[in-house]
């Protein structure tokens, strides 16, 4: 998808307002896809928006039902968010 090369490529260069447009429009486009809510959440924490990144890993867990890698993976994220833990950036 586009939107969703365009947001990495500004996550390259910490353009974090323009990858969060990018990903707003891959999930307008795909708006079942768990990608691109948590590939949003990642960019909302990268840019200090904790509650919104919050909320994206927690719609993007709702959104992947069968893909078990990535809600372990999310699960395990949104943990860490709750406790306090400094996640990589």
């Amino acid at each position: 998808m586009v939107a969703a090369s365009r947001a990495e490529k500004a996550i390259e260069v910490k353009n974090y307002a323009a990858a969060l447009a990018h990903y707003e429009e891959a999930s307008r486009l795909e708006p079942g896809s768990q990608d691109w809510v948590y590939d949003r959440g990642r960019v909302k924490y990268l840019m200090g928006q904790r509650e919104g990144a919050l909320k994206d890993f927690k719609k993007a867990l709702d959104l992947a039902p069968g893909d078990w890698s990535m809600r372990e993976e999310t699960r395990n994220l949104i943990k860490s968010m709750e406790r306090g833990d400094s996640l990589q950036k």
